[in-house]
């Protein structure tokens, strides 16, 4: 098993609830392939660099997981053929920052010590 980061940007016209459960349904597709999924994070709707498929946003989510090639590969024939999915990228690394995932905890913890 390897370790990868995925980021994917999704259609600007997706509601919150369609992006997070349509990113679950593909962390479903992976558990198949026996695959951990280490981390999600959701970034938020961003401006793209150029209008892809006639949008000007998009969705960013990231996450990291363990598996195999072979679920790599699924998920980017998933990515391919998804008319939800803009782009996709997926990085094979040695090691998945869980400063990434744990940030919004420590923002959250330095505004309760403010109070």
């Amino acid at each position: 098993m390897a370790l990868y980061e995925c980021t994917l940007v999704m259609r600007q016209d997706m509601s919150l609830h369609d992006t997070q459960k349509y990113a679950e349904g593909l962390f479903g597709a992976l558990k198949s392939y026996e695959c951990k999924i280490i981390g999600y994070k959701y970034w938020g709707i961003k401006p793209l660099a150029h209008i892809v498929r006639k949008n000007k946003k998009g969705h960013y989510v990231y996450f990291g997981l363990d598996g195999s090639p072979d679920a790599v590969k699924e998920l980017k024939r998933k990515c391919r053929i998804s008319e939800m999915i803009l782009r996709s990228m997926i990085l094979k690394t040695n090691k998945i920052s869980e400063l990434v995932f744990n940030e919004e905890e420590s923002d959250n913890k330095e505004g309760q010590d403010d109070k």
